[in-house]
């Protein structure tokens, strides 16, 4: 997953993670989310989470700091 995003994110100016399957998460998952979100905003890119996000991973990705965007449907 790390070396796909990353390469994703190399690749493209934006991409959308669909994280719908994702109830819960380990703290190595959290942290690779978070660091891919940070180079995109340093390399002047997009990140956007899909939109639905489990309740459970939402909370879990607003403590450790993330800011959840949805696109409007």
């Amino acid at each position: 997953f790390a070396a796909e995003l990353a390469s994703q994110l190399e690749r493209n100016d934006a991409i959308e993670l669909d994280l719908a399957a994702v109830a819960d998460a380990d703290v190595s998952f959290l942290q690779l989310v978070c660091a891919a979100r940070r180079q995109a905003e340093h390399d002047g890119k997009t990140l956007r989470l899909a939109h639905p996000v489990h309740a459970e991973l939402t909370a879990l990705l607003l403590i450790v700091q993330y800011t959840v965007f949805h696109e409007s449907a």
